[in-house]
């Protein structure tokens, strides 16, 4: 690999016939630019306009009071997250030291639909960590298991 000398002359030559290159393909940027451009409006004034209906219908039923129930608003007491929300209702009147159990009745559900054991035993455990708690015993029986736990 051999290295030219940077002459000023050599380098205003090069600028020269690059830039006759450089408007060449800057027309053809910008006619590409303004193809892509017809090609899309149509399609994002579409999308547009959905998402805006999608958001008056949304602000319609709150302003009618007719919103869609979600699964907690069903009163599903058969649902983990009643189950976490218990757990941390009763961490928040704890002391150290004391201790609690929690059970968890079997075919629990996560956002209303059925949720296999090990997935709940795994968001159970975790929820019951992030609030302090330690899982002393665990006393799996034929319809629900039971998680001992105690405050550190």
């Amino acid at each position: 690999m051999t290295t030219l000398p940077a002459q000023p002359a050599t380098i205003l030559a090069a600028l020269g016939n690059a830039t006759g290159t450089d408007q060449a393909n800057s027309g053809v940027l910008v006619r590409s630019f303004v193809i892509a451009l017809l090609i899309m409006a149509p399609v994002a004034a579409w999308q547009w306009r959905r998402i805006k209906q999608a958001r008056a219908a949304a602000r319609a039923e709150t302003a009618d009071g007719t919103e869609v129930a979600g699964p907690r608003d069903q009163g599903d007491d058969n649902s983990l997250e009643a189950l976490m929300e218990s757990i941390a209702s009763t961490v928040h009147g704890m002391a150290p030291g004391d201790s609690a159990s929690f059970t968890a009745a079997g075919g629990l559900t996560i956002d209303g639909q059925a949720a296999d054991p090990p997935l709940i035993d795994v968001l159970l455990r975790d929820s019951i960590a992030r609030h302090g708690l330690q899982v002393v015993s665990v006393d799996r029986q034929a319809d629900a298991t039971v998680y001992r736990c105690q405050l550190h």
